[in-house]
């Protein structure tokens, strides 16, 4: 079973309220299995301090993390191509191989184009770095 993240309530938390602020207005926590050290029951509440707004009920708040699953992937999914494309902003430059920079601008446009791809942001069919 999967459970939900402190990650994936956070969002839920952000979607309703998107001005509080995670470790200043409340705070999310998750157990952690000892034997495995994985998850072993949904993320809760640890502290709500959000002034003006009383601690929500937590099983909604779960429920809606579960509605907002594909969010949170496609959000996790865009931070790794971000990353890459990140890593490969030197390809682009002057001082840069002449030679190797088209096979660098093709690799590039592959991850901008991660999101268009049909199984996004479940199945996600990565490029390949030019050599």
């Amino acid at each position: 079973m999967a459970y939900i993240s402190h990650e994936q309530l956070m969002l839920a938390i952000e979607t309703r309220w998107p001005h509080l602020v995670h470790g200043e207005d409340y705070v999310v926590a998750h157990q952690l299995d000892p034997q495995t050290g994985k998850h072993g029951a949904d993320a809760f509440i640890l502290r709500w301090q959000a002034e003006g707004i009383p601690k929500p009920a937590l099983a909604p708040l779960l429920d809606e993390a579960r509605s907002l699953l594909p969010v949170y992937m496609a959000n996790n999914v865009r931070q790794q191509r971000d990353t890459l494309l990140s890593g490969s902003d030197w390809t682009m430059g002057h001082d840069s191989p002449e030679d190797k920079r088209p096979a660098w601008a093709e690799y590039r446009q592959a991850l901008r184009d991660v999101p268009e791809q049909p199984g996004f942001p479940a199945d996600v069919d990565w490029p390949e770095k030019p050599a």
